[in-house]
Formats: C-alpha cells, sequence, structure tokens
C-alpha cells in the first residue's frame, strides 16, 4: 500500500490513470421516488406530448438536498475513486450522529456527558459526578444516536490503516480500523479544546484507542477496532487475492518493475542534460601565417586580457561584434545532449505502464477518438461500465442506510448519464 501510494503521488502516469478513471465516470447521482416512478408507456406519452412534468415529491428533495449540498456525494465519489483505483480496494464508512450518555451506577439515572463535569481515565473509562445524585466515580457510557440528517458523516479511510480477514467461505471479510497515533494523543490530552474531540468519538472508538477492547491474535495488544457491518461498505476490484486478508492484489504492483527501470533511464536523462544541453565555447589565439608562431610575436597575457574584456562586453550587449587586433580560432564542447537524450525509450516504458494498468495510451496521454480507436474505446467502456456498477451499488447502501436511521422511506439512486 506505501509503494502505491508512492506511486499515485510521484509517477505523471498512475497519477494521470488514477485522476482520470476516478473522476470521469463519477457523474452527478439522480434521486427519485418509489412512489412516484412513472412507467415505461405513461413516461413516453408525457415525453412526446410535453404537457406537463410531475411535481417532485419532498422527501425526494429532501434526500437530493442532503446528497448534493451537505454530503457532496459526487465529490465523494471521486475521494473513493482515488482510493480504489490506488489500492484496487476501498473501505467507505457512515458516522451517525450521537449524544454520548453516561449512567450512574447509584442511582441508576442517565444524563448527558456534556452536560457535567467529566474526565477520561488512562483506560478509556468516564468519571464523572452525576448531576442528579452529586455521586462522583466511573459511569457507564453509551452513545445515544439521534436523527440528524446534516449531521451525518461519510469517510474514506486510509487503507494502511485497515486490516481484514476472511469470514467464512465466501466473499465476506471482517474489518477492524486501525486508531491513528494523532487520535491517541488527543485522547489521552488534558486540554479543554480536546475534550469536544472527545464527546465526539464512538465509544468503541475509545476504547480500543486507550486499551479496554482485546482482540485475539496478534491484534491484542494493538488499537484495532472492529467494524460492524452495517458501518461500512466494501469495494474491491478483480484480482488475485491475499492469502487471508480477502482483499484484491494492488494492480500497482505488475507496473513497479517498470518504473523503477523508467526512472533509471529519466536519472540517465538527467546527468546527459547537466553535460551535454549547455555548449562550452573555447577562444584561443590562431596564427594564420604560414611561418613562424603566434606565440613568439605577441604577449599572451595582454592577448588573454583582451580576449576576457571583449566576452565581458558581448554578456552585458549581445549585439556587440567585437574587432580583434589578433586572428581568433573557437571551437565547442557539448551541446550534443539532444541526440544523446533517452526520450524514445523513455516513451516506451511509459506505453509498458499504460498495459500494466489495463488502459490505452490515448486514455493518458489523450488523442483517444470515437471512430479511430474501436478497440480501445471498448475497452475502456468496459472497464467504466463495472466501476460504474459498484460505485452505484456504493451509492445505494449509502441513501439505504441514511433512510434506515432516520425513519424515511426508500428512494432509488441512479448516476447521470454519462458519455
Amino acid at each position: 500500500f506505501k509503494l502505491c501510494k508512492f506511486l499515485a503521488i510521484w509517477s505523471p502516469v498512475h497519477k494521470a490513470f488514477v485522476r482520470n478513471m476516478a473522476c470521469l465516470p463519477a457523474t452527478d447521482p439522480v434521486i427519485k421516488s418509489k412512489r412516484h416512478t412513472p412507467r415505461r408507456g405513461q413516461k413516453v406519452r408525457e415525453e412526446r406530448t410535453d404537457s406537463f412534468a410531475m411535481p417532485e415529491d419532498a422527501l425526494t428533495d429532501r434526500v437530493r438536498t442532503l446528497l448534493d449540498d451537505h454530503l457532496r456525494l459526487k465529490k465523494f465519489n471521486q475521494r473513493v475513486g482515488v482510493q480504489f483505483w490506488t489500492y484496487s480496494s476501498s473501505v467507505v464508512q457512515i458516522h451517525f450522529p450521537f449524544i454520548k450518555m453516561l449512567t450512574c451506577p447509584d442511582c441508576t439515572k442517565t444524563f448527558r456527558a456534556d452536560q457535567s463535569d467529566w474526565e477520561l481515565k488512562e483506560d478509556g473509562r468516564f468519571e464523572a459526578c452525576c448531576i442528579h445524585c452529586s455521586s462522583k466515580g466511573p459511569k457507564m457510557v453509551t452513545d445515544r444516536y439521534i436523527r440528524s440528517p446534516h449531521d451525518v458523516k461519510l469517510s474514506v479511510p486510509d487503507m494502511s490503516m485497515v486490516h481484514t480477514l476472511k469470514s467464512g467461505a465466501g466473499d465476506d471479510v471482517d474489518v477492524y480500523l486501525k486508531i491513528d497515533s494523532h487520535t491517541i494523543e488527543r485522547l489521552r490530552s488534558k486540554e479543554y479544546g480536546d475534550r469536544a474531540f472527545i464527546l465526539r468519538q464512538p465509544q468503541a472508538y475509545i476504547e480500543a484507542a486507550l486499551g479496554l477492547r482485546r482482540y485475539g491474535g496478534w491484534m491484542s495488544d494493538k488499537p484495532f477496532v472492529k467494524l460492524r457491518d452495517d458501518q461500512f461498505y466494501l469495494m474491491r476490484n478483480v484480482h488475485l487475492e491475499f492469502a487471508k486478508h480477502g482483499l484484491p492484489m494492488p494492480a500497482f504492483l505488475s507496473s513497479l518493475k517498470d518504473y523503477w527501470q523508467m526512472r533509471q533511464l529519466q536519472r540517465a536523462s538527467e546527468s546527459i542534460s547537466n553535460l551535454h544541453i549547455y555548449p562550452l565555447d573555447i577562444v584561443y589565439p590562431e596564427s594564420s601565417a604560414r611561418s613562424g608562431n603566434l606565440f613568439e610575436m605577441i604577449n599572451v597575457a595582454n592577448y588573454m586580457d583582451v580576449i576576457r574584456g571583449e566576452l565581458a562586453q558581448h554578456r552585458q550587449d549581445p549585439n556587440y561584434r567585437p574587432v580583434m587586433p589578433f586572428p581568433v580560432a573557437s571551437t565547442r564542447v557539448g551541446g550534443d545532449g539532444k541526440a544523446l537524450l533517452l526520450s524514445s525509450e523513455i516513451r516506451v516504458y511509459m506505453e509498458i505502464l499504460c498495459a500494466a494498468l489495463e488502459c490505452p495510451i490515448e486514455f493518458i496521454f489523450g488523442g483517444l477518438s470515437y471512430s479511430g480507436s474501436d478497440v480501445s474505446i471498448q475497452q475502456m467502456i468496459k472497464k467504466l461500465e463495472d466501476y460504474r456498477a459498484d460505485l452505484l451499488a456504493m451509492n445505494k447502501w449509502v441513501v439505504r442506510r441514511i433512510c434506515e436511521v432516520m425513519g424515511w422511506p426508500d428512494v432509488i439512486v441512479e448516476f447521470d448519464e454519462f458519455r
């Protein structure tokens, strides 16, 4: 995954591939109501007559506003696509708003944590003063979820923080999320600004970060939290899988060797550019007489001072033409770097990288036309259609989960037409 991230950032071919594949197919989402979906014949008649447009349902308008203005689903799909095409897999999380509640074991009454004086201990337990009976001590913590659609958040965790294990004979996997060190430091911080951050963290994350949650195997002493099946959506590409993780092998790895070979050629081109691009003109005295030597008739030291002065004056004024009292000759060293550059070899390896990424070279460098590249067009259409189907399934899961938690009827999610 670290190698894939390196290629997606520093390699021009991989970066252009990820950007094009993630952003071009992600069109605007279209929301339709199931109750007001017209029949096929009715839709045709309305389009032919242009009599009137069907009024939008209030629920459809509400969901569309939530997805477009608040969640910005189109931009989020592009973020998911960047990670999907980089790692050949991506995990999407949905976070619903909640209020952290504390239950007093003495009076068995529940109160909000933000309305009391509480303290988070090193083991992840909350100690607070009960607002009902004023007893101090550890309290039971629960996260009470609320129906606030504008507080719903979507996230795409970095795959380097995600660990998966196969959960059975099928394709299902168990997903574990690693809590990063920055979050752990903020949870252990005693600063006032981090108290609101602590209350926004789910209790399962706090217990996993501070050591209350324990998992078997190698994750027993590490800050991992297991995600429930309704908390994440896993997108996977079609490639060979890892031994036990259930994730596909990243497609970028097939181009790693060719990328390093191309970098060697680029380093050679850089050396050639530094040594041979800039020419060096050497000016020296030349004797025009057939007999005798010029150096025996003049003072060479005075001659060199004249040459240096003329060259300095030429640098100040390029149109200056010197008149020399002595015959002068010159020779050029270097300046032949263009003939030595390895541009054609680098172009060949870029084509090999495109073949490893399973995309036509015109898709990266431009020039892909509908009439002249039928095979390339068909390859990209099939690849983009499969990706759009996976992306649409993810969007349906997001909308379905939001409707379930908010108590709304189901709606239909589609993509705007992609050309």
